[in-house]
């Protein structure tokens, strides 16, 4: 089975395309520049943690996503492995690929 997502970089047209998609799942991309503006209420987002975002907001991620490890996507292995430790959930290598496309 193959889901199709859409990244933002982007809060509002991220919450624009959420309204409205139905085909591809949006999902926010947690930046430097975006974090303190971004609702990190995971009952309605979908976030994906940049290779080295995680350090920078664990304390925000944690918390909020505990209960719902699906709403987070991570670039780095590592990192997701982190997140899944800090929830006490036991981490799982699956064999998945990430891989963006810029149109």
């Amino acid at each position: 089975m193959i889901k199709l997502y859409q990244v933002f970089n982007n809060y509002e047209r991220y919450l624009h395309a959420k309204s409205r998609y139905t085909i591809f799942v949006p999902v926010m991309a947690i930046r430097k520049a975006n974090f303190s503006g971004i609702s990190l209420d995971c009952r309605y987002n979908n976030i994906l943690m940049p290779k080295g975002a995680f350090g920078l907001s664990k304390e925000r991620i944690v918390s909020p996503f505990s209960d719902s490890p699906e709403s987070v996507a991570f670039e780095d292995e590592a990192e997701q492995e982190e997140f899944y430790n800090a929830i006490g959930y036991e981490y799982a290598k699956l064999p998945f690929r990430f891989w963006s496309v810029t149109i």
